[in-house]
């Protein structure tokens, strides 16, 4: 059951190539794809093995696409990365979702086809990408449509939204919601948002001033902790990473999680730690600032226990979060808090080595749906210049197509405030 991994865009490629940073470390697995110690068929679930003069040479078992750039990393010099399905279109999308969505060639498509050749049983598709920019977001969202389309495999979008506070570039509302209109063509998103990263390397691992390097490393870790429990030979837990994309979502139509991540050192006393963070806001991977306890609910989650923890306090901080009273789940939602655990050594990349015992969660909930409110009003704006609006989207886009998506995007909204408000919650027994 292997597991196939697309990069879109220069956010997406930066992330990707942490990621597989971090998971060359976990499997032993040198710069230039050489082996430092025995695989195992996790090993196999991630990467291609060629044999080299009797030895095994790893190759990543993925693709970096992108319209305009390509760091030193994917190189041809590089032999950790295999060239051939990594492709890069011959012209800019300028930051701009219309250029980015009418970006596409056989030959793109091609190449995850061939990669995909590489699986006995292909498990699922995880994506990295930001949808704040032209690439990330148009040729992300139609190539979610071609994968749809051409492939029957589950996918599992990592995607980073424009901050709720500043961006970049003052198009980004309109990038993102156009792209999350595609979203119906993917079986689960997870959402981060820099800011958010930025906080949490400061507040739990004390980097000061982190940089973009160790924002995307630490939403590699994120990424990676979650496909452990499928790749790990020794785990029990699950199989297959496509059940674990079943388990993110209570309902079909709600296939958007938040992550959440709790970081405990040698110094943490492990009972007291879960029970007074174990999903606490601050620990979000999105700005969860603006909402307050009281309309905090919960549809479902997924936690990911990574180290040497006690099973006492995980039962013991399970049942603290089920009685907590700030912390409501649905109750005709079955089977709504998951936990995982694997007691095997993490090794961890780049800035938080020291950390060996991590939390890590996946959580549907009612916030996407502010989340979604606040990207929503900055679109709004944008939309109401409709000359601007067309201009910038230029002949890709017609009236119809804008509306019957935007369309899509207020029922999704719609969706989540209605389990988080209308319906009748509480803690689940």
């Amino acid at each position: 059951h292997e597991l196939v991994h697309l990069h879109f865009g220069h956010a997406g490629i930066e992330i990707g190539t942490e990621l597989w940073k971090q998971y060359a470390l976990e499997h032993k697995i040198a710069e230039n794809g050489s082996s430092k110690g025995d695989q195992n068929n996790g090993t196999h679930k991630l990467f291609v093995e060629s044999k080299s003069n009797g030895k095994s040479q790893w190759t990543p078992r993925s693709s970096f696409i992108d319209t305009d750039y390509f760091p030193k990393a994917l190189s041809s010099s590089n032999n950790f990365y295999n060239q051939s399905y990594n492709h890069i279109f011959k012209r800019s999308t300028g930051g701009n979702f219309g250029e980015g969505i009418i970006t596409y060639s056989d030959e793109s498509l091609d190449k995850i086809r061939r990669l995909l050749e590489t699986c006995d049983s292909a498990d699922s598709i995880i994506i990295t990408h930001s949808i704040g920019g032209g690439t990330g977001s148009g040729v992300g969202g139609n190539m979610y449509e071609k994968i749809r389309r051409e492939f029957d495999v589950p996918t599992h979008a990592h995607s980073v939204m424009p901050s709720t506070k500043f961006s970049s570039s003052v198009v980004e509302p309109l990038n993102s919601v156009l792209c999350l209109m595609h979203f119906d063509k993917v079986e689960a998103m997870t959402m981060y948002q820099n800011e958010a990263m930025y906080d949490v390397c400061t507040s739990h691992f004390g980097v000061q001033n982190p940089s973009l390097k160790e924002i995307n490393q630490l939403m590699a870790l994120m990424i990676s902790s979650y496909s452990w429990t499928v790749r790990n030979d020794k785990s029990n837990n699950l199989s297959k990473y496509s059940t674990l994309i079943n388990t993110l979502n209570p309902l079909p139509s709600l296939k958007i999680t938040v992550p959440f991540l709790h970081c405990l050192n040698d110094k943490s006393n492990p009972k007291k730690s879960l029970e007074e963070s174990f999903l606490n806001p601050k620990n979000g991977l999105v700005d969860l600032s603006f909402i307050s306890s009281e309309k905090h609910r919960m549809l479902s989650a997924v936690n990911f226990y990574r180290g040497d923890f006690k099973m006492r306090n995980i039962a013991r901080s399970t049942i603290s979060v089920l009685n907590n009273p700030s912390i409501r789940f649905s109750e005709g939602i079955s089977n709504n808090l998951n936990n995982f655990v694997d007691k095997s050594e993490w090794k961890i990349n780049g800035s938080f080595s020291k950390h060996k015992r991590v939390v890590s969660s996946l959580v549907s909930t009612n916030v996407i749906s502010h989340i979604m409110d606040e990207n929503f009003k900055n679109f709004q704006k944008l939309f109401g210049y409709r000359s601007f609006f067309y201009h910038y989207l230029g002949a890709s886009m017609s009236t119809g197509w804008v509306t019957e998506n935007y369309t899509y995007y207020q029922q999704l909204y719609k969706l989540y405030h209605q389990y988080g408000h209308d319906y009748h919650l509480s803690n689940s027994k």
